[in-house]
């Protein structure tokens, strides 16, 4: 079951930070604050990762009000987390799509570990 939601969740993944990494650099050219770009980028991707993640990736429909403030409360650090490494690399890189990755390849791990034996895990 593990080996199946991890590819599931990296399925999910894959389009959630396509579209966020989309969201971001768009805002991020066209704006000045990488801060608020990135943010904007990772709440999109949140919601459309709750979304697949709790019915597809790991068949918890049913999460209750406790589940949600945790995914929430998880999201809110990471997108925090997250627009701080963009905002942090970026100010070294030259290219802030580069930027971008180096924070997603921090972020996104994480994310899995905590939806998967925290968030979803339906033995909680």
């Amino acid at each position: 079951m593990a080996e199946k939601s991890f590819v599931r969740f990296i399925v999910v993944g894959i389009f959630v930070n396509l579209v966020n990494f989309i969201v971001t650099a768009v805002l991020t050219l066209v704006t000045v604050n990488s801060y608020l770009s990135g943010l904007t980028g990772f709440w999109l991707g949140a919601i459309i990762s709750y979304i697949y993640n709790s019915c597809y990736t790991f068949n918890s429909p049913y999460l209750g009000k406790v589940k949600i403030l945790k995914y929430l409360l998880l999201q809110a650090v990471l997108s925090n987390c997250y627009s701080a490494l963009i905002h942090l690399f970026s100010s070294s890189s030259t290219y802030k799509a580069i930027s971008i990755l180096l924070a997603l390849i921090i972020v996104v791990p994480t994310n899995y570990a905590f939806q998967r034996f925290v968030i979803f895990n339906n033995h909680i």
